[in-house]
């Protein structure tokens, strides 16, 4: 349960159905509460220690915030970054509903439905109250935030918390640090990446925390390194050299100390001590002295 042990209790929750919700790393009982609104397209309404999941909170009590009324000031905000023009208005009010004389009416709370006018700025708008600020001691001069929508800061915070990787924070199986850059580990630890300017590893792990290189490249010195098998449907490249004893250059010549072959052999040119087989077919032989077998009969040229 995401309020297990923060001493908050559920109200009412007005959602039925069933939705599935992602949880980043590291997120706390209010993110989690903040998601589900989210994913249900219900509001949260915190009254005391009892959390309720309402369809919409506030309603139109036909309040009016007027110049000359009850509206000290007024500053209007507008955000058009998104492509729809997202409107505002950050204004002091007197809550008149405090006085006795007034006492019960010009209530209004968090969610409400209410009417801004000012007849000066020509404003006339209805607008929902997403912001609401006053004091303890006595609730008369107060601040109120009316919108058609602008995301508050502290959602705003928490969607940079819960969306980005901080330095060397895990978030998916990936840490971002000035020691090691980008490492990107398997939740079983059986395999992990390691990328920065200097190398590139991709490594075989124990389940334990202990790896082993798979690939390494480093591309300063231009060493790449490879374990086990490597496949590939054509290798291009100036030489080749494996240990001591085999190599091809970059003309194709290969140097070995022993080879096996099946097929055709085809060469404009043999040189050896020694030219063993049990049948060799050529259109000339030539040489300073020709036997046709190493003992028994045979014929000596």
């Amino acid at each position: 349960m995401a309020l297990e042990g923060t001493g908050f209790t559920v109200g009412t929750a007005q959602f039925s159905g069933y939705v599935s919700i992602d949880l980043k790393e590291g997120v706390n009982a209010r993110g989690v509460l903040m998601e589900i609104a989210a994913q249900t397209g219900c509001e949260l309404y915190f009254d005391k220690y009892t959390v309720s999941l309402l369809t919409r909170r506030g309603q139109d009590r036909g309040v009016q915030f007027r110049l000359g009324k009850n509206l000290k000031g007024i500053v209007k905000d507008v955000n058009g970054q998104s492509g729809e023009v997202l409107t505002a208005y950050e204004i002091g009010v007197v809550e008149l509903n405090t006085l006795p004389e007034f006492e019960g009416l010009e209530y209004f709370e968090l969610g409400d439905t209410v009417d801004i006018i000012d007849e000066e700025l020509g404003i006339n708008e209805q607008q929902r109250i997403i912001e609401y600020s006053y004091s303890p001691k006595r609730r008369i001069n107060s601040k109120v935030t009316i919108a058609n929508y602008i995301e508050d800061i502290q959602d705003t915070i928490y969607r940079i918390q819960t969306t980005t990787v901080g330095k060397d924070k895990w978030r998916h199986g990936v840490k971002i640090g000035p020691d090691e850059g980008i490492v990107i580990e398997r939740y079983d630890k059986m395999a992990r990446s390691i990328w920065n300017a200097d190398e590139f590893r991709m490594q075989k792990g124990n389940g334990s925390g202990s790896y082993t290189d798979s690939i390494y490249f480093d591309p300063i010195n231009q060493e790449y390194e490879f374990t086990r098998v490597v496949r590939a449907g054509k290798f291009i490249g100036g030489e080749v050299q494996i240990g001591d004893n085999f190599s091809v250059d970059e003309t194709g010549h290969m140097k070995a100390v022993g080879a096996e072959f099946s097929g055709e052999i085809r060469a404009s040119t043999i040189n050896g001590g020694d030219i063993h087989g049990s049948y060799i077919e050529c259109a000339s032989i030539m040489g300073s002295f020709i036997r046709t077998a190493p003992n028994g009969e045979r014929i000596e040229l």
